[in-house]
């Protein structure tokens, strides 16, 4: 059995409306923009339901008592981290994936990160993705739903970033972001969303050293999100973004994404027949999974881009985050191993690219 966490905007499917036990296809009965948290307990063997349990709301008049479910996930994951001396990866899926599958992969991840050396408590960011394998339909139905969900998951990142600057966490473990394939549109939506955001931190902090020099210090002082992203997570890693090719080079896409973390990590595949169906098929741009930033040596400092294409092949094309050979680079990346420093990778310079080695 493998436990992993959830944030979720998705509507309840069943159970008590404070406690439900699975989710659908749908928005929050609340909005859009609301969310519910828990854990769930995944069998190993990937074909029995997940046991999934909300954290109930405590809900008083008195602020004192009050309890949102987020706090609780909060002070769980501190806890284990602490105690467990374990990083945190935050993972936002992709396209047609239900709320079980997001569990399952969600498990599968972290059976995967162990077994590469970093054990990991895993957080599953799962929106509405329709979890049906109906052509166009379900892609388009679930580009929206992507879209929309930005402001969620921003939120969760806003609840986040402002518990971070509120305590002093005593334990020496890293927070990373993952997004796969369209879960990286939803991740542009809510950068967008942060851009317009107030910031409720309460006093100032300094962003952690890149691993490959030190970052200015942040001034104190409540600031503008438009100005000022919160520098959440260690690392962030783009996998087969089915996202346009030019989204880390524009404001109103992924340009700011790299204030939320120390470095960000590109991984792009050219034999991924998904992506390639997205450029084909549905009129979108040349796609970010496939190929990279149309223009790799304008991307913003501390980007590193990562070319899967010598390892992967087959099945694995597009779902190759959970391939062991990658999960090892991902982990040496987790570490804060420097990006030059990477075993297993040969840099390309007129590609300003790593290529993975067989």
């Amino acid at each position: 059995m493998t436990t992993v966490y959830f944030i979720t905007n998705r509507n309840r499917k069943t159970g008590r409306s404070t406690a439900p036990t699975d989710f659908g296809r749908s928005f929050n009965e609340a909005g859009v923009s609301a969310f519910r948290v828990g854990y769930a307990a995944v069998p190993d063997d990937d074909r029995s339901p997940p046991t999934v349990t909300t954290f109930a709301e405590t809900l008083d008049v008195d602020p004192r008592r009050h309890r949102p479910g987020s706090d609780r996930l909060f002070w769980v994951l501190r806890g284990k981290m602490g105690r467990h001396d374990r990083d945190t990866l935050v993972f936002v899926h992709g396209y047609n994936v239900s709320f079980p599958a997001a569990l399952r992969e969600a498990a599968t991840l972290k059976r995967r990160w162990g077994a590469a050396g970093r054990p990991v408590n895993v957080v599953v960011v799962s929106w509405p993705s329709d979890g049906l394998a109906v052509p166009f339909a379900s892609y388009y139905s679930d580009r929206e739903d992507a879209r929309a969900s930005g402001p969620a998951i921003a939120r969760a990142l806003l609840i986040f970033a402002e518990k971070l600057a509120r305590q002093d966490v005593d334990c020496d473990r890293r927070i990373h972001l993952m997004a796969h394939s369209m879960g990286n549109f939803v991740l542009r939506h809510a950068v967008q969303y942060l851009r317009t955001e107030p910031l409720r931190v309460t006093r100032g902090y300094r962003a952690a050293d890149t691993p490959d020099g030190p970052a200015d210090a942040v001034p104190p002082g409540r600031r503008q999100v438009a100005v000022y992203l919160p520098r959440v997570f260690h690392e962030i890693f783009l996998m087969a973004a089915d996202e346009d090719a030019d989204a880390l080079q524009r404001d109103d896409k992924l340009k700011l994404l790299p204030r939320l973390g120390r470095r960000v990590s590109v991984y792009f595949n050219r034999g991924d027949q998904a992506m390639t169906v997205s450029d084909l098929t549905k009129a979108n741009p040349d796609r970010l999974g496939a190929d990279g930033p149309e223009t790799p040596g304008f991307v913003p400092a501390h980007v590193a881009l990562v070319d899967c294409s010598p390892v992967v092949e087959g099945m694995v094309e597009h779902g190759y985050h959970l391939d062991p050979r990658i999960v090892d680079d991902c982990v040496q990346v987790a570490r804060g191993v420097p990006t030059q420093q990477i075993q297993g990778r040969e840099y390309v310079p007129h590609r300003n690219s790593f290529a993975l080695t067989p």
